[in-house]
């Protein structure tokens, strides 16, 4: 666990996951992937908060991207440039992870731009650029948008 210390309390699970939830609900909004949370407000855990955020963050991540295959497999260029806009958008936005968050932008700007889908291309490419800058490559961010 965090930093191997002792686990001394219990931690309340329900606000953990209803904060989960909310941010990929926030992120994901238009995918139309709903959450229903029943927990018990009084369950509790005995671990680290940040274990249990990043466990369970996993865990919603991971049906996310089950619901995600299921668009994905039906041979849909623009449905799958759309998953994999909104997968970098989860790993930029609520994981923290911006260099995957890349992998995910760039198959879906060049799916884009198999489609010859420009516009949808340029806001994809908005999305590299902006996380180009935050990775401080700003060299690499203005590339993406000329």
């Amino acid at each position: 666990m965090a930093g191997g210390s002792a686990i001394t309390r219990a931690v309340k699970l329900r606000p953990i996951l209803s904060r989960l939830c909310a941010s990929l609900e926030k992120v994901h909004r238009d995918r139309g992937i709903a959450y229903t949370l029943e927990a018990d407000e009084e369950l509790r855990l005995r671990a680290d908060e940040g274990d249990l955020f990043e466990l369970f963050g996993n865990l919603l991540e991971n049906a996310y991207r089950h619901a995600l295959k299921i668009r994905t497999q039906r041979k849909d260029l623009a449905g799958q440039a759309d998953s994999l806009t909104q997968l970098g958008n989860l790993y930029n936005d609520c994981l923290h992870r911006p260099e995957e968050a890349l992998v995910f932008y760039q198959e879906a700007a060049d799916s884009c731009a198999r489609l010859g889908d420009a516009r949808r291309e340029g806001l994809v490419r908005n999305n590299i650029a902006a996380t180009l800058r935050q990775l401080k490559r700003s060299n690499e961010a203005r590339q993406e948008i000329k």
